[in-house]
């Protein structure tokens, strides 16, 4: 179990939480979310500073040392406020009720978030990062206004909770809609409108990844074959591949880029978006063959599993700073360049776009800084091509110099790890890992995954899920996106490790995921627990951030199971849930794009394919293997073996022709001859999807 640190300064030296604990030595006297913080504020009759941030966020970092670090800061915050300090990622649900607030109010948000709430949680005041003299002047205006006009400050908290509330960030259900092809249409329109054809990306920056983005641009290339679809993914796979935002030297990807051509990333490696980008990759390998995708992919696991791996599981993320200086681990100097490479110098500068006084830019002042971001930009052959040599011969150059300049960084301060848990963002690594496992038909990759999904569980559940584990300690309920995640593992476990403990896992988490959220009279899942009261209200989770919404993943995973067993019931409340958040999906469209992702697997649903191995298991299992690997988005897979008829309704009415491996191909479980023929069977699944 964890054991506390002792308390040589504020209360937060007591906390689990690494970013709470960064804060530990501020002269502030902080409090962690809680009724005691909430009780004093009562008591002593002060509104709340609430300050919510998380580890690696550089600007949280400045703000730390510029401000929280400062005694005439802390002197006029204590005075003012009762102080408290939130981490995002082991209280998501705090931060999305305020975030959602600023979106509201500000148009945009960010972290470290700054808000001023009433005892009873309300707020009236919404900014972000904000510098020291701004938090002087805040705190002593608030205390002007809490003593001299306090009845206005009230009103105007409880109108904006209020309006906020009355909106459709936090109630839906009062118009109902057929699930139709309007969203889905609306959505790839306005993609195809901001697209970036020149760099990749949509829109201006600061370009975030949005993998989701690209799934359903896959999905929808697999059902409408429409090409800009295709090419818009693929073009901003390539972009972010051969830009800044990925490390070239020692793979994963950076959280996001500031500038429209990938090339200067806040630093930050948050395991969520490693998660994501290696299932992006790996279906546009199912789609294309593309050495460079799996290139990728190869490359970001083996960054997991060195940087951020604690054995079993992963650590959250990596933080943007070393040295004090954001980014300093991942840039170069064009001395250190020449000293590391001697006379292999010449190709890196041309290869990788670096300059005598540098490439990177101050992002404030956009001064160059003597420092380079190693910057391809374009793929290898085309640079092979404009460089005069033979892809071969100059991909191994370039493999040379990288691995060179990885061994010679591995020498720097590394950037600290953020070694929270968190059960959601495990969930959907380790998804992806299974389905990675399949489709490279990589059995050592496969077992790893086994062993951490199988440790996920018994670190993670104890009579409901957890939220956070640290140091032998899991604590915090379990969010939606926790239960949705975890059934999203177990489902791509299943069909990739072929073992019907992990959907037998699913449909048990499943029914325990509708007991804790489903509101059944208004059809929604809600984003906390029903029983949980330590939140100023409960909270809809509608719209993507920066990875698919647990609500998003939750029906999508409601329609797979629905599929897998035959049991309609999780199909019909998955329908009625889009119902019920179709009007307000149409106001946002690119906000929801695994929403949609669900819609269009309602509406055109998706393939079942059953191998019955017959006698030759191991046959049957290299069948399953190949046919996992045709890009089939929407369909789900059965090898009858173990007992999975026993799970699966339907699964008992298929048999083995002649003993041998047998293969089913159905839609809506109607399906075509069943045939003994791989290569039959491939085409089959090909020309149906």
């Amino acid at each position: 179990m964890f054991i506390s640190v002792i308390n040589m300064g504020n209360r937060l030296a007591n906390e689990n939480s690494p970013y709470l604990r960064l804060h530990k030595d501020n002269p502030i006297d902080w409090y962690p979310w809680g009724e005691e913080a909430f009780k004093r504020a009562r008591e002593e009759d002060k509104p709340i500073f609430l300050s919510i941030g998380y580890y690696t966020c550089h600007w949280c970092h400045v703000m730390n040392r510029e401000s929280f670090m400062d005694r005439e800061v802390a002197e006029e915050l204590n005075k003012t406020f009762i102080c408290v300090k939130v981490d995002r990622e082991e209280r998501p649900d705090i931060d999305s009720i305020y975030m959602k607030y600023a979106m509201s109010i500000l148009g945009s948000g960010g972290w470290p978030l700054t808000v001023v709430i009433t005892p009873d949680g309300k707020p009236f005041f919404i900014s972000t990062y904000l510098p020291r003299e701004t938090l002087i002047e805040l705190a002593r205006r608030v205390r002007e206004l809490w003593r001299g006009d306090r009845e206005r400050v009230i009103n105007y908290a409880d109108n904006v909770v209020k309006t906020i509330l009355n909106t459709s960030l936090f109630s839906v259900g009062n118009d109902y809609k057929e699930v139709n092809e309007e969203a889905i249409n609306e959505l790839y329109r306005r993609l195809s409108t901001s697209f970036d054809e020149f760099n990749g990306g949509f829109g201006d920056p600061p370009k975030f990844p949005n993998p989701h983005r690209i799934l359903f641009l896959l999905r929808y290339w697999s059902i409408y074959r429409d090409s800009l679809a295709l090419e818009m993914a693929l073009k901003t796979l390539d972009s972010m591949r051969m830009g800044g935002i990925y490390d070239q030297v020692g793979g994963g990807f950076h959280r996001y880029s500031t500038d429209m051509v990938w090339k200067l990333p806040h630093f930050e490696k948050m395991l969520y978006d490693q998660a994501w980008l290696i299932r992006s990759y790996a279906e546009a390998y199912q789609l294309t063959g593309d050495y460079l995708y799996r290139e990728t992919i190869e490359d970001i696991i083996k960054f997991l599993y060195r940087e951020l791996y604690d054995g079993k599981l992963f650590y959250s993320a990596l933080d943007a700073e070393s040295e004090g200086m954001e980014g300093r681990y991942y840039i170069w100097g064009i001395d250190e360049i020449k000293g590391v490479l001697s006379d292999e110098a010449d190709l890196a500068m041309k290869a990788f776009n670096l300059r005598e006084d540098g490439n990177y830019f101050e992002e404030s002042t956009g001064k160059r800084t003597g420092f380079n971001i190693i910057y391809p930009r374009y793929r290898w052959e085309v640079i092979a091509e404009e460089l005069g040599y033979k892809f071969e011969e100059f991909k191994s150059l370039i493999d040379s110099i990288l691995e060179k300049l990885f061994d010679a960084r591995s020498k720097r301060i590394k950037p600290n790890v953020d070694k929270k848990v968190l059960c959601d963002w495990n969930a959907m690594t380790l998804a992806s890992l299974a389905y990675v496992s399949k489709i490279f038909d990589d059995i050592d990759l496969r077992e790893r995954a086994r062993l951490s999904i199988d440790e996920f569980i018994k670190r993670f559940y104890d009579n409901g899920l957890y939220h956070v584990y640290i140091d032998g300690c899991s604590y915090n309920p379990a969010l939606l996106d926790d239960y949705a995640y975890t059934i999203h593992m177990l489902i791509e476990a299943y069909m990739s490790i072929n073992d019907h403990k992990y959907l037998k896992l699913a449909l048990e988490f499943t029914d325990e995921m509708l007991d804790k959220f489903y509101v059944e009279d208004v059809n929604i899942l809600l984003h906390t627990q029903k029983n949980i009261r330590d939140i100023p209200h409960h909270n809809l989770d509608i719209f993507d951030g920066p990875y698919p919404s647990g609500l998003s993943i939750a029906i999508h995973e409601l329609i797979r199971l629905s599929r897998l067993t035959g049991e309609e019931r999780y199909w019909s409340i998955a329908h009625e849930i889009l119902k019920t958040l179709l009007p307000d999906i149409e106001k946002a469209v690119d906000a929801a794009p695994m929403l949609i992702i669900d819609m269009l697997y309602v509406l055109k649903g998706g393939l079942e394919v059953v191998v019955v191995p017959g006698s030759d298991i191991g046959l049957g299992r290299e069948y399953m293997l190949k046919l996992s690997r045709v890009y089939s988005p929407f369909s789900i897979y059965h090898f009858k073996y173990g007992g999975i008829d026993k799970i699966s309704s339907y699964v008992k009415y298929y048999d083995a022709i002649d003993d041998k491996p047998t293969i089913y191909i159905c839609r809506n479980y109607s399906c075509l001859m069943p045939t003994t023929k791989l290569e039959e069977a491939v085409k089959h699944l090909m020309e149906s999807i």
